[in-house]
């Protein structure tokens, strides 16, 4: 198979799978001007043209680099060659004060808020994206460095909401970054690199740079990428777990706290314990997208389960937990 035929099934099967994905009749590509956004915008491209879709293809200009003006004019000229009606090409700006660290963190959240903006704007529901199999591999293995836990590991999934109104889709995650190369080439596709990819400043690159010594020890992106599917699914069995558990074990749900049958929840495996908690967490704080730091929350659970007796009010994320009711009750409240 090709690097044209294995791409285009690649997306044909992401769209089959997601069928209220496909529905929809705009959708929005994000392309910097790389190998892997180009050949993503190439295809969705055709797909457009022969659905008869509206496609926004969004370029971001961070501000961080003098070239990224002339990037994107780039990705301009080619979205205005294709001469295709129903397909526009916009420049998003991030605009104000840079921060001076972790600014490849940051540039990545303002790129997502500034494409979440554009699609509320135009009511589009869904950005596709090219990551793919090596940049799965490096999340893998940024967060191993970083402590996750299972969630983390199970890295980055092929559709998730970004916020209310926005999804993220991933078609090309079990696609090498070699082969988005080669069709690009074999398309005489005109793309881009970002000179921060290589930039040991930052982590991603560093990693790169092991991922060679890696591959010979077996840690190949294919492989990693397999794990991160097999955590996935176990991933959605202990959330399917939890689910239950956590609607069994509500007493009470309002906007300002959420009461839990504490001996119901100390009678699980510790697994489910923090996760139910967690969920609680969540469900009072919808607005907070990042939510609280395990650590910290898996602290508190350890605190509960330990001496329950002991046990005293304490706060954590703007909310105040409390064992109530013969320590037979968990609040949690908005402080």
């Amino acid at each position: 198979m090709d690097c044209q035929d294995s791409l285009k099934d690649a997306l044909i099967s992401f769209l089959e799978k997601h069928s209220d994905v496909k529905s929809q009749t705009s959708f929005a590509v994000a392309v910097s001007g790389g190998p892997d956004s180009m050949a993503l915008a190439n295809l969705f491209c055709d797909f457009a043209k022969l659905e008869n879709k509206k496609l926004h293809i969004l370029t971001i200009d961070h501000g961080l680099r003098s070239e990224a003006k002339i990037e994107a004019n780039q990705v301009a000229d080619w979205v205005e060659k294709k001469n295709l009606k129903n397909i526009t090409h916009k420049t998003l700006l991030w605009e104000g004060k840079k921060p001076e660290a972790s600014i490849m963190e940051e540039a990545r959240a303002a790129r997502y808020e500034l494409i979440d903006n554009y699609c509320k704007e135009h009511k589009i529901q869904t950005v596709f994206v090219a990551h793919h199999q090596d940049d799965q591999a490096e999340t893998f293995l940024i967060r191993l460095a970083k402590g996750s836990g299972l969630d983390g590991l199970a890295g980055m999934n092929e559709l998730q909401s970004y916020s209310k109104n926005l999804k993220i889709a991933r078609p090309f995650l079990n696609i090498s970054k070699q082969t988005l190369i080669n069709y690009c080439e074999e398309k005489s596709i005109i793309f881009m690199n970002d000179p921060s990819n290589k930039n040991e400043k930052y982590l991603r690159p560093r990693l790169r740079q092991s991922m060679a010594i890696l591959e010979e020890e077996g840690l190949s992106p294919k492989r990693l990428t397999s794990l991160a599917i097999r955590l996935r699914r176990a991933r959605h069995a202990l959330e399917i777990i939890s689910e239950k558990n956590y609607q069994d074990c509500l007493k009470e749900k309002n906007e300002e706290r959420a009461v839990l049958d504490f001996n119901k929840i100390k009678s699980q495996p510790e697994e489910i314990i923090f996760r139910v908690i967690q969920k609680a967490v969540k469900d009072m704080r919808k607005d907070d997208y990042y939510g609280v730091r395990m650590e910290r929350l898996e602290n508190l659970v350890i605190s509960l389960l330990d001496n329950p007796s002991l046990f005293k009010p304490r706060t954590l994320g703007g909310l105040i937990f409390a064992l109530k009711d013969k320590n037979s009750s968990l609040y949690i409240e908005k402080e």
